[in-house]
């Protein structure tokens, strides 16, 4: 690794205060510099072991006995855990929560991503059942990268609304990709999507999807989004708009023939 690099990238997360400093802050500050720098996951290593300090790779040392930091297997993500494991040898909900309330957006990091990281940590944080919606949403407000915060309205917004708003401000940073060529032989491939999100079920990794907590605001159905909703194509039978069902239309009913509108 560039010498240069390093030293500048050290003096600008910092050395790490044994005793002083909290780790799960450091850690966080040091992830979101390499994300924005463009780090390997090689060089996190190298950067990491330089910036602990020596009392905390001298009990670094201790903790992976009989493996040396030279060994492979000893990675920069190996190196977090085993020093979290020290910092914080009983964690309780509390300790869930910091981590939960300290976890930003990162620099190149997807709204969808952003989701994905914080449905994670909220688990065993044990907010009360009732509030645990509420808690994500004003993490994923307060949290977002600057660029898609001022797309939140905090005072108005639901979950599902910030959801939405998150996902579409994804879709518009991916540049547009150019018309295929007709090929009346060819297939078309079809991007699978997930039926909560609408994003390619490819992203979710083989995991349950983190927006299973939305309420659609197309038809009122709780456990998709309207973005992936069956209705979302179809007009109102009582405003005549798209996106949603008469039964959720916020315009007045439109009376017809004496009767009321039918609900789709």
């Amino acid at each position: 690794m560039d010498v240069e690099l390093k030293t500048s990238l050290i003096n600008e997360i910092g050395l790490f205060d044994y005793g002083k400093a909290n780790w799960l802050e450091y850690t966080i500050k040091m992830d979101s510099y390499f994300q924005a720098n463009f780090i390997s996951s090689e060089q996190k290593k190298e950067i990491c072991i330089a910036a602990v300090g020596g009392k905390t790779l001298k009990t670094l040392k201790v903790m992976i006995r009989p493996k040396k930091l030279q060994d492979p297997e000893v990675t920069y993500e190996f190196i977090i855990e085993a020093l979290e494991r020290h910092f914080y040898p009983n964690p309780d909900s509390s300790f869930y929560i910091n981590k939960f309330t300290l976890r930003k957006q990162m620099p190149r990091e997807s709204f969808f991503e952003y989701v994905v990281a914080l449905r994670k940590l909220i688990i065993n944080c044990r907010f009360p059942k009732k509030g645990q919606h509420s808690k994500l949403r004003n993490q994923l407000i307060t949290g977002a990268r600057e660029a898609l915060k001022e797309k939140f309205n905090a005072n108005s917004m639901s979950l599902s609304q910030v959801f939405e708003t998150g996902l579409l401000w994804d879709d518009s940073r991916i540049p547009a990709a150019a018309p295929p060529r007709r090929n009346h032989k060819a297939r078309i491939n079809r991007v699978a999507k997930c039926f909560r999100c609408a994003v390619p079920v490819s992203k979710h990794n083989n995991q349950p999807c983190s927006f299973d907590w939305a309420l659609c605001s197309g038809c009122g159905v709780k456990g998709h989004l309207s973005l992936a909703c069956k209705y979302k194509d179809l007009s109102c039978n009582n405003c005549q708009g798209k996106g949603h069902i008469a039964k959720m239309c916020k315009a007045p009913a439109v009376i017809q023939n004496g009767e009321k509108p039918v609900e789709v």
